[in-house]
């Protein structure tokens, strides 16, 4: 995807959002699968306090990663075909490639608002019965076999609760950068692409607020 020939900026940041995507999408999977049986065999009763809402953003982020990858194949086979001067062809791939690419991110921004802000809201419950599971011998030893296991490659269970909330700031960069490469005239795309910024900068600006919160009070 995005051939050996793509070299603009827009295109390297969007073949850094695909990379970041399908690594973030394997540690969903790690958790929602390897940990959760862990924890299903080992302490069945925490498994919905400490993964709750995992599954919903698992879903979420996999229509939205087979999207994207549909989208650049797609984008793809088309500059293969294409034929026109080398300066235009840059520049209007450059613009549909950004028009793609929001397109995906406007199939998912409602249904973000919800995952997101739930998961963010309990995510300090989440954890704390993450660290009530470490408290159970048994449980420890089955969360720390995944862990050490060639799929895990030493990510611990706590380490992958939060890479949902590390990915909004990262959605943040990674559209800014889009957004300052495009031009003003193209009003949809700027929408689309603001608009997920946005919600990923609220999301992520809550979250801080909590902590800064939690830090005063105790």
């Amino acid at each position: 995807m995005l051939g050996a020939n793509t070299s603009s900026a827009v295109q390297k940041v969007v073949a850094e959002l695909l990379s970041t995507e399908q690594t973030y999408v394997g540690n969903l999977l790690l958790l929602d699968g390897s940990f959760r049986r862990a924890l299903q065999s080992s302490a069945p009763f925490l498994v919905d306090q400490v993964l709750w809402g995992i599954d919903g953003i698992l879903a979420s982020q996999q229509r939205f990663l087979n999207e994207l990858q549909h989208t650049l194949s797609v984008k793809d086979s088309e500059a293969e075909t294409g034929d026109h001067d080398e300066e235009g062809a840059k520049n209007g791939s450059d613009h549909d490639l950004v028009r793609r690419v929001a397109d995906c991110f406007e199939g998912v921004m409602t249904e973000w608002t919800s995952v997101y802000g739930l998961y963010i809201r309990r995510f300090d419950q989440a954890n704390h019965s993450a660290q009530r599971v470490l408290s159970i011998n048994n449980a420890k030893v089955a969360l720390e076999n995944v862990q050490q296991s060639a799929e895990a490659k030493g990510m611990s269970l706590q380490s992958l609760l939060i890479t949902p909330v590390q990915r909004l700031p990262r959605y943040v960069l990674l559209l800014g950068e889009i957004v300052k490469y495009l031009p003003e005239e193209l009003d949809h795309d700027l929408d689309a692409t603001h608009r997920a910024k946005k919600i990923a900068g609220i999301h992520w600006s809550y979250f801080q607020c909590c902590e800064r919160k939690k830090a005063r009070s105790g």
